[in-house]
């Protein structure tokens, strides 16, 4: 991407919609107002969680304020959760702390964007709610793919909607 190699932070893109910076006052603001939100978990979920033996993989749902990378494609795996790391890391100058992946927030942004430009929307009023229904990465021992279908739809999604309403409706 217009560089000598990795690592180095390809220069400026010409779309300007690969990277959102949200309101920090507003993203503190939500963070605190929504910190000691009651969040659903379960046996199964404890279960599989305990298969990680590290921080936060193995913890109970929290809410928390990180960086999301969006991608064309779902992301599964130590090799490609590791690039997403690297990425948004080079991508923010060291700023970003990557937790969750996801593949529809840019477009939302850009459009919320345009509106903004069009003095039809104030981008300071942005911010985003995710729930993690699932793990990027499998658990020692388990494969990528053996962790996408151990996973998918299996016990992840009711909790992360629910979630999502418990913290969005604070």
């Amino acid at each position: 991407m217009r560089t000598r190699g990795p690592g180095e932070k390809p220069p400026a893109f010409h779309y300007d919609n690969e990277i959102f910076r949200l309101d920090e006052a507003l993203l503190q603001k939500a963070l605190a107002l929504t910190a000691k939100a009651r969040l659903e978990d379960n046996d199964v979920m404890r279960a599989y969680r305990a298969n990680y033996g590290y921080a936060p993989a193995n913890e109970a749902p929290a809410v928390v304020q990180c960086d999301i990378i969006v991608s064309d494609i779902f992301r599964r795996g130590e090799q490609l959760a590791r690039q997403s790391e690297q990425w948004l890391r080079l991508l923010t100058d060291g700023a970003g702390t990557y937790c969750v992946g996801d593949q529809e927030d840019t477009a939302i942004l850009n459009a919320m964007t345009r509106a903004a430009r069009a003095g039809l929307m104030d981008l300071k009023r942005v911010a985003v709610l995710r729930a993690g229904s699932d793990f990027d990465r499998p658990y020692p021992g388990q494969t990528a793919y053996e962790s996408y279908f151990a996973e998918w739809g299996r016990f992840g999604q009711a909790p992360a909607f629910a979630n999502l309403y418990n913290v969005g409706s604070l």
